[in-house]
């Protein structure tokens, strides 16, 4: 039996290597917590804002739903890789951890600070929501021919960002007590749940206000509200609009240091970013970051952002939907408890999809593009700046 001293020793020893050890983030979280993130993150001020960026460019009604639902499929097509590169590898940072595993450092450092950054768009955009006024209607022209396509391609710009955040559970993965099974279930849960509320808002717009007289409404549910109930109506949607707004804006600022927290404990970011508070929090990342989104909110419109947000959206689908294809090659042998429907058809038509709105968005608003490249250009620069001093010192 040892004697007192001995434990004193035993103690002093062991103190100092708990103290250094950093703290994890806790693994406390389930599934309820995983639908949740998924439709608190997706279902925001989109729903309300976009309906008349999009009906501006597709004013007939049935063009109106089929990209709806066309944005649905998409989604759904693209779950199907969420889910399993979120189950597989399920650590914080999202499309950082697969992009690094499948390409290394280099295209990790570069997609990491990419999401970081359209991350810190996102709650800009739905800030800005809350300080549009609303605007006059203006007349548009049913789109044909080339321009059906250019209309199509600035319509999906709304309908991308609308659905954008399905997949925002990966990113707390590292948070879940059983990942391998919440993380499909709460991304395919959440999809369904978000389409099914989306195409029923939308039929419920056009039941109460014809698709041209939509199209360029900067706040359509306030309209079909003062519709039905008169000038309370403005009211009461103002109301429900700013719940939304802040569920949504409290899940993106969950999901926005843990890119920089991950990215951190690999030494590619200022390793200050990983200090984790007794609660749970990457604190110092989180500020870094709301610093950012404070930049973002002192420039642009919603229109901008979102056009910004949206090629940006569709430039990381393609990066993560290519993971798939790399480390089903590469670590063959690596548990998956959920693994790709239709692999790999299914996979493959998610990436071709991806990359063609990347092209038809970018050739609808080519100065976005532009704009989005100087951006990616600027991010290269910036994390291989940080990465070198990180790694001197």
């Amino acid at each position: 039996m040892e004697s007192e001293v001995e434990r004193k020793v035993v103690a002093m020893h062991a103190a100092p290597a708990a103290a250094a050890r950093p703290r994890a983030l806790l693994r406390v979280l389930g599934g309820v917590f995983g639908l949740a993130m998924v439709v608190g993150a997706t279902v925001g001020g989109g729903i309300l804002r976009t309906p008349g960026e999009i009906a501006a460019a597709l004013p007939v009604p049935a063009l109106f739903m089929a990209v709806w639902i066309f944005g649905g499929i998409v989604t759904l097509l693209g779950a199907n890789s969420w889910a399993e590169l979120g189950a597989m590898i399920p650590s914080a940072g999202g499309p950082y951890v697969y992009a690094r595993r499948a390409f290394g450092d280099g295209v990790g450092l570069f997609v990491g600070y990419t999401d970081w950054i359209n991350w810190c768009i996102g709650p800009v955009v739905l800030v800005l929501i809350v300080g549009e006024y609303m605007g006059g209607l203006f007349p548009v022209l049913a789109p044909h021919g080339i321009g059906l396509l250019v209309a199509f391609g600035v319509a999906m710009q709304g309908v991308i960002y609308t659905y954008d955040a399905y997949y925002s559970v990966v990113y707390c993965s590292e948070d879940m007590r059983d990942p391998g099974t919440s993380i499909p279930r709460s991304i395919f849960r959440g999809v369904w749940l978000v389409m099914g509320i989306y195409l029923i808002v939308n039929l419920a717009y056009l039941a109460v206000i014809p698709a041209s007289k939509m199209a360029g409404d900067p706040f359509v549910a306030a309209t079909m509200a003062r519709s039905i109930f008169g000038p309370a109506g403005d009211t009461i949607i103002r109301v429900i609009m700013i719940v939304s707004l802040l569920g949504a804006i409290n899940a993106q600022l969950i999901i926005i240091p843990r890119v920089l927290l991950a990215m951190s404990r690999d030494g590619l970011f200022p390793r200050q970013a990983a200090r984790i508070s007794a609660g749970g929090t990457p604190a110092v990342a989180l500020a870094l970051s709301l610093l950012v989104v404070a930049g973002f909110l002192l420039t642009g419109s919603f229109t901008a952002v979102l056009a910004l947000d949206s090629i940006l959206i569709v430039a990381l689908y393609v990066i993560t939907f290519l993971t798939l294809f790399v480390l089903r090659r590469r670590d063959p042998d690596t548990p998956r408890p959920y693994r790709a429907r239709g692999y790999p058809f299914i996979p493959a038509i998610a990436l071709l999809v991806a990359i063609a709105l990347v092209a038809a968005i970018s050739i609808s608003d080519p100065r976005s593009a532009l704009i989005v490249l100087g951006i990616l250009f600027a991010s290269w620069l910036a994390s291989r700046m940080v990465a070198r001093v990180v790694r001197r010192s």
